[in-house]
């Protein structure tokens, strides 16, 4: 009975990849900062989805091709196909775009989920749309803020009725709540994340947060 406690355990920790990388923490600190422009908000929280996508793609799998440099035929390593990359509406969005750069080859689905405040934070799903034959792909899913954990959970409720492969999670600043509540819905998930938030204030936001990403991606506030 110990010994499953402690495989639970370990199952549970090894779901959550906090990055530390000095050029990630700070890009973070410009990202919280509230004296940062709408301009630059956007522009950091490209540059930290890019630089999570390369952290992440540490455990992509490749395949071997040949190619024949100027000197000679060699077999060389590619990223296997098959990734799928989803934001979650509308802060994801700003994540997607700097991944895709980087995995030309990826596909791209949007899942619009919100938080309906009047009914204890459920999450409401307005949209869902991904590509065809998806099946098996390594999935990024991307948001920058994780809080209650709702939106994620139901998100990726959607997508393995799909049949999807390896789920990522990839998110700038986290709650302990929503580490807990995604680990125990889907402990095959693993959570990137470069901050784990002090708590969760009764409106459900970040403390001490980085206020509401969507307001400040897009001006709306």
């Amino acid at each position: 009975m110990q010994e499953k406690k402690n495989q639970s355990k370990k199952q549970s920790k090894n779901q959550l990849n906090l990055i530390k990388h000095p050029l990630l923490q700070e890009l973070t600190t410009i990202f919280r900062d509230k004296k940062t422009s709408c301009h630059q908000f956007r522009r950091v929280t490209a540059q930290i989805a890019t630089l999570m996508a390369y952290e992440v793609a540490r455990n992509f799998q490749t395949k071997k091709v040949k190619i024949e440099t100027p000197f000679e035929l060699i077999s060389s390593p590619l990223i296997k196909p098959n990734i799928l990359v989803v934001a979650i509406m509308r802060a994801g969005n700003a994540m997607l775009d700097p991944i895709l750069e980087i995995f030309p080859n990826a596909r791209a689905g949007h899942v619009g989920i919100y938080r309906d405040k009047h009914n204890n934070n459920q999450a409401v799903e307005y949209y869902f749309k991904i590509p065809q034959k998806v099946e098996g792909s390594h999935v990024l899913v991307v948001d920058p803020l994780f809080a209650t954990g709702n939106t994620i959970v139901a998100t990726i409720n959607q997508l393995k009725k799909y049949r999807v492969g390896k789920i990522d999670f990839l998110t700038i600043l986290s709650s302990k709540e929503g580490i807990r509540k995604l680990n125990k819905a889907h402990p095959d998930v693993t959570i990137n994340t470069l901050s784990v938030e002090r708590e969760l204030d009764k409106n459900g936001y970040l403390i001490p947060g980085a206020g509401d990403a969507g307001d400040r991606l897009y001006g709306t506030k």
